[in-house]
């Protein structure tokens, strides 16, 4: 993690992160392990499913991208032609 938060804390599959000023600032969660337990409160506060860190317009063309080339609308290119 970044030089700034030290690792303050650690259980099986939970591990809280502290800042510089020692208080507790990220928890990571393991949810295979803990998930059942916490979807309800996930739900409560608006969080039902998992949020993507990519751009939605990014994520819409990569799955075209990947239609098209299902469909054969692609074109080979040799690795060693790359750079030509």
């Amino acid at each position: 993690m970044c030089d700034k938060f030290t690792i303050m804390a650690q259980a099986v599959g939970i591990r809280i992160e502290r800042n510089a000023r020692g208080m507790a600032h990220y928890a990571h969660i393991d949810l295979t392990k803990y998930g059942e337990m916490l979807m309800p409160f996930f739900k409560e506060v608006g969080i039902e499913k998992e949020v993507s860190s990519y751009n939605k317009e990014y994520v819409k063309m990569i799955g075209q991208a990947e239609k098209d080339i299902k469909a054969g609308k692609g074109k080979k290119i040799a690795i060693a032609d790359l750079w030509k």
